[in-house]
Parts: C-alpha cells; sequence; structure tokens
C-alpha cells in the first residue's frame, strides 16, 4: 500500500489479487470499477482506492486493467494538482480528486506501465516496452521503443530521468539517451 496526501485527504492504493468485479463475494465493495482502454472483460491488474478525511472514507473506486501484471509502488502512481494519476496493467488513469472521478484512461505500453513522472505539463511512462510521453487531457504526445524491453537486467537501472533527457537500458544491456521529444540521442 501506499499513501499520497491531498488537501485534508488521504489517497491510499493497494493491491486488490483476489477482485473478481463479476463476483458479489468480495472482501471490498468498490462504488466505482474504472476499466483500462483495452481490458473490458479481461483484466491482469487490478488496485483499490480509498479516499479518507481522517478516518471516514470518503470515495473509493478499482482500476481495472490488461496487459502485464503490475504491483502498486512509490513512483506507479502521482498527485497532480487535484489529480491522481497512476499506472495499472497497459494503462494509465487519471482521477478528479478527491471523488475519483474518471477523467481519462489510455492504454500507454502493449505490455506493462511501471512508472510515471511529470515532465512539465507532460507525463512520461516507463513502460515495459515503451517509453511513453501523455498531455494533461491523456494524449500520446510520442513513443519510444528499443531493441529489448525496459527491463532491469544484472543490476542496471532500466530507467533513469535527469534534466538533459531519459537514459534507458534495455534487458540486453543496450543503453539509450532519449530527450523529451522521444528524439534518440545516442545509443551504446
Amino acid at each position: 500500500m501506499i499513501e499520497h496526501h491531498f488537501q485534508d485527504y488521504v489517497v491510499r492504493l493497494y493491491n486488490e489479487y483476489s477482485y473478481n468485479p463479476d463476483s458479489a463475494d468480495n472482501a471490498m465493495h468498490y462504488r466505482k470499477h474504472h476499466f483500462g482502454a483495452e481490458s473490458q472483460g479481461s483484466t491482469t491488474s487490478q488496485v483499490g482506492v480509498k479516499i479518507l478525511k481522517g478516518d471516514i472514507e470518503i470515495d473509493n473506486c478499482i482500476i481495472l486493467a490488461a496487459g502485464g501484471a503490475t504491483t502498486v509502488h512509490r513512483s506507479y502512481t502521482l498527485i497532480d494538482n487535484d489529480r491522481l494519476v497512476s499506472c495499472c496493467g497497459d494503462s494509465v488513469f487519471c482521477f478528479e480528486l478527491p471523488i475519483l472521478n474518471l477523467l481519462w484512461a489510455v492504454r500507454a505500453d502493449l505490455a506493462t506501465c511501471f512508472q510515471i513522472f511529470k515532465s512539465e505539463n507532460n507525463y512520461i511512462i516507463h513502460g515495459e516496452l515503451l517509453v511513453t510521453s501523455l498531455n494533461e487531457n491523456g494524449q500520446i504526445n510520442w513513443q519510444f521503443g528499443g531493441a529489448d524491453i525496459f527491463v532491469s537486467n544484472g543490476g542496471h537501472e532500466a530507467f533513469i530521468m535527469d534534466s538533459d533527457g531519459i537514459i534507458l537500458t534495455d534487458f540486453a544491456g543496450t543503453k539509450y539517451r532519449i530527450d523529451f521529444i522521444g528524439q534518440l540521442l545516442w545509443r551504446a
């Protein structure tokens, strides 16, 4: 589980491994079900979200997506002004806070979205197959793919974002540097 603070609220996100959207016997009842762009009827990642003010639950929802299974961790989600932006499976979701209305959902990777970062007015998504830049309305600005998946192998960091751009290392050990408009600067 991770927590964010937004105004007087606590935003909690946690893995919901056993939740079945077609069952009435779930341990938790969610007011809203939000599906990824490609996931109606088939989900591999499920994340519960609760909004609390003090000890009182204000709202909740479950995020359901297809693609590779993901796990909730600190860079999996972010608060951007009055928005919660979160990866889940192959998709990225944007919610209005504190009421968890879905503003948009977009498939940002063909497999799995691992991390999300804010860069000026855009969101940079570290995916398994692609690095994707989304604007604040969830539209894809650009995508970059390498020769192999962007997953750590042998202790190398697969994704490093600095002030000059993004350094990527794919599973085969090939390194790439791209700028913030998705252009390849070098490959080694």
